[in-house]
């Protein structure tokens, strides 16, 4: 099949919001590809891959395949290359969805150092590092580390097109940055726009689930909890319908089991929490089946 074809298929699974449908494609299509030895087309594969697993909080499978995908990088002599780069912020990307931020860090600022030497100043890939390695300074509570990852990556999206719900996700991680020092009136200004762009771009995607749960962070702010635990609430639906019951997931409903404590809903609380300890529980297992994570 060739490349064009996989891609607009993988386009179309990524709309339907199955993952088993998109897993059993993706395992697929790299099995054909290994065996007509397409190894450029495997290496795309497998970067799938791994972003799939990371998102179903299947950290050790993802890590296989980064892991195994570096090791082609060196075997074909192709380190240092925008897409060994590209490979290194996936791995990034399992560290920090993984909660280990400073391997995280360390892999997004080597790919940073690639990009930059190799990609136009205004390139969407110079783009996401910035926005993903802000992710991983407010997940530390470093915000004035994140903020100006965050209006980069914001300005070299603003001028590219077709980027619209990647100009709304930069938005929520503004809001979440600005809510978490307590400038409320900016994080919702970022919400608000967020919020457009989402809408403009159709209003389906996962990130969309940040947005809410930002948007619940800022109720809370302003001691509105019956409005934050719908915005979870919705967010929690959102989250599970592309990805099931992952980590961020578990996070959501932590907090709000916070809020519903707040609202006097404690065995409602209790649930949620013993849900996501349950998460919790069956993820680091995964992570030490992983090994080396």
């Amino acid at each position: 099949m060739e490349r064009e074809t996989i891609i607009k298929q993988l386009d179309a699974l990524y709309a339907s919001g199955d993952p088993r449908d998109l897993e059993a494609f993706l395992l697929t299509q790299l099995d054909l590809a290994d065996q007509s030895g397409e190894w450029q087309l495997g290496i795309t594969l497998s970067n799938e891959l791994i972003g799939l697993y990371r998102e179903l909080g299947k950290y050790a499978e993802a890590l296989r395949y980064f892991q195994n995908t570096c090791h082609l990088f060196a075997e074909k002599g192709m380190e240092g290359t925008v897409p060994h780069a590209t490979t290194l912020m996936n791995g990034a990307n399992i560290y920090r969805t993984a909660g280990k931020p400073d391997q995280a860090a360390a892999l997004y600022l080597e790919a940073l150092c690639v990009l930059e030497k190799k990609l136009p100043e205004k390139d969407y890939r110079i783009a996401s590092l910035h926005n993903n390695l802000s992710l991983v300074y407010l997940d530390q509570g470093k915000q004035q580390e994140a903020l100006p990852h965050l209006l980069r990556a914001l300005s070299i999206l603003e001028a590219l097109p077709g980027t619209t719900c990647e100009q709304a996700s930069t938005h929520t991680n503004l809001a979440s940055l600005y809510c978490h020092v307590g400038q409320i009136r900016q994080a919702e200004e970022h919400l608000k726009r967020g919020k457009e762009l989402f809408e403009a771009a159709g209003g389906r995607d996962p990130h969309f689930a940040s947005l809410l749960s930002v948007r619940a962070d800022v109720c809370c702010a302003r001691k509105d909890y019956d409005s934050a635990a719908v915005y979870l609430g919705q967010a929690l639906a959102v989250m599970e319908s592309f990805f099931g019951k992952n980590r961020s997931y578990a996070i959501m409903s932590q907090n709000l089991a916070l809020v519903l404590d707040k609202n006097g809903h404690p065995d409602e609380a209790s649930a949620l929490r013993q849900e996501a300890e349950s998460i919790f529980t069956k993820l680091q297992a995964d992570i030490e089946k992983g090994g080396n994570l």
